[in-house]
């Protein structure tokens, strides 16, 4: 697992943070965070690349370019290999009054992970092992995917939101 604090330059972050955190973001109410439906725990989550293309061009034509920031900065980290995007998404998960464990298990094998966080809050990512990474703004997280982990929801007045990215080497 790699860490990168202050992963992007401040006014590329201000951008995804506006972007995320303003009242015209396209978020997309999902019963679900992993593949199935679940009473409990439910996300708001917007794609925009899956299978290296671009999802639901009319609404995300706009932010690609935020976005790309993100991309590159990624790539740049791999040494500038080829990637393809499995998917690249925004994900928010409401604050709770208990801070709630939501164990991730929908990613293919052998791929790479990044999360990166928009907000700062008590929530994060808790792995396996019991290492936990607080949600920090313009944090990176980058792992490999046969590591489990769960994000822990933040109990305090904010709500956690963060860009997956889940990516392969070619």
């Amino acid at each position: 697992m790699k860490i990168f604090t202050h992963a992007i330059p401040r006014i590329h972050f201000n951008d995804l943070e506006l972007a995320l955190k303003g009242p015209h973001y396209p978020w997309f109410y999902q019963d679900y965070i992993n593949f199935e439906p679940d009473k409990e725990n439910f996300c708001f989550q917007n794609t925009i690349i899956k299978n290296s293309n671009l999802q639901n061009k009319l609404l995300n034509i706009n932010y690609i370019k935020t976005f790309h920031v993100l991309l590159e900065k990624i790539n740049f980290l791999e040494e500038n290999v080829s990637m393809k995007l499995n998917y690249t998404k925004a994900e928010m998960l409401l604050r709770n009054e208990k801070e709630i464990l939501i164990p991730i298990t929908h990613h293919k094998p052998f791929s790479k992970i990044g999360i990166y966080f928009i907000s700062e809050n008590n929530g994060g990512i808790q792995f396996e092992n019991k290492q936990f990474v607080k949600s920090e703004k313009n944090k990176l997280v980058m792992f490999d995917s046969s590591e489990k982990y769960s994000f822990k929801t933040c109990s305090d007045d904010k709500n956690l939101i963060f860009i997956s990215v889940e990516y392969e080497k070619i």
